[in-house]
Order: structure tokens, then sequence, then C-alpha cells
């Protein structure tokens, strides 16, 4: 009976069994946590100890990243977190104040409240340089020589800070960066 209850609350306590990597406050370094967090309604909840250490950089808004449940994520002082892409063995930086990360329909860009601004149904979208990102419609992930990613696709377009369409996506990529290089 005991062993039956206790396998019961193993069900219903979530066990911080999430590895994490993290800038550390502590170590002022990346450091690595094998039991770091656990998943509440698909999400990841970051221990108290873990959280305590994240260190949070004032340039990046007073935010602080972290590597768990497969994904680089920014974290705000209160605690909550947003998945982001992965750029250079780190989360998303902030172009333009906005970040970019999974969406419902496709990519989506994040303010520094990591607050969704942009959900958009394209599979990829850039960082936004002067007002404007390139999108790609049909972009998958291709793996080139090395440790880095790319994305790849025939169907690019340019779209503005407020997710409106600027150059239809229609375009291979070289035209649609030359067509953003003709943007004011």
């Amino acid at each position: 009976m005991v062993t039956i209850l206790a396998l019961l609350a193993s069900l219903v306590t979530p066990a911080a069994d999430l590895p994490c990597t993290y800038l550390s406050r502590s170590q002022q370094e990346l450091h690595q946590v094998q039991a770091c967090a656990s998943l509440e309604n698909g999400q990841p909840v970051l221990n108290s100890a873990v959280f305590d250490d994240l260190l949070f950089d004032e340039k990046e808004g007073g935010l602080a990243q972290i590597h768990v449940n497969k994904a680089w994520h920014w974290v705000r002082p209160d605690g909550h977190m947003q998945a982001v892409l992965t750029f250079d063995n780190g989360a998303d930086p902030f172009s333009e104040g906005l970040t970019r990360g999974p969406g419902t329909q496709g990519v989506a860009y994040f303010d520094h409240n990591l607050q969704r601004v942009l959900d958009l149904p394209y599979a990829w979208g850039m960082p936004f340089q002067d007002g404007h990102a390139l999108v790609c419609v049909d972009c998958v992930e291709s793996v080139s020589a090395g440790e880095h990613r790319e994305r790849v696709g025939d169907t690019w377009g340019v779209i503005d800070r407020a997710g409106k369409v600027v150059v239809a996506p229609e375009l291979s990529l070289q035209d649609a960066l030359s067509r953003l290089d003709l943007l004011p």
C-alpha cells in the first residue's frame, strides 16, 4: 500500500528532472545543472536555487537566458519564461527591441516583456533591421558544414514592424535582399 501511495505521489508531484545550462550569477560563467526544472502544463518551471543564481543582464532588458527543455528561453525577474530561437549557442538576441521564437502558426516576435507582438504564418523570420525583416514561407532547417545550421527556402518577402507585408513573399532570397536594400 505504501509503495502504491509513493508511486501516486510521484505522478502528481513534478520532479525537477530537466537539465539546463545558464549564465550563473555566482560563477560568472555558463553553468550546467542536471535537475533544474520541472514541467507544469508543458512549461518549464525552474527550481528556486537555479532561479536565484540566474544572471539578469541590464544590456538585455533585465532578462536572463537559460537552455532548458531543449530550447533557449529568456527569463524575466518575476520568473516568466519565453522559448526563443537559438542563436550562436544562446538565446536569440534582441534586434530593434524584438526577439524571435515559436508562434502559433510559424515564427513570432517578442518584446523585452516577453509579450508576443507579432505572430506570423511564416516558417522563418530574420531579425528586424531598420524597421524591416525578411520572412520566408517555405524555409526548412539545413545542416551546413560545422556546428551552425541555416534556413533555406525559395519564397522570401519583407515585413515591417507591424507585420504588414512590404514586399510580397514570392521572391528568391537574393531578390528579397535586393528589394530590402531599396526600402527607405
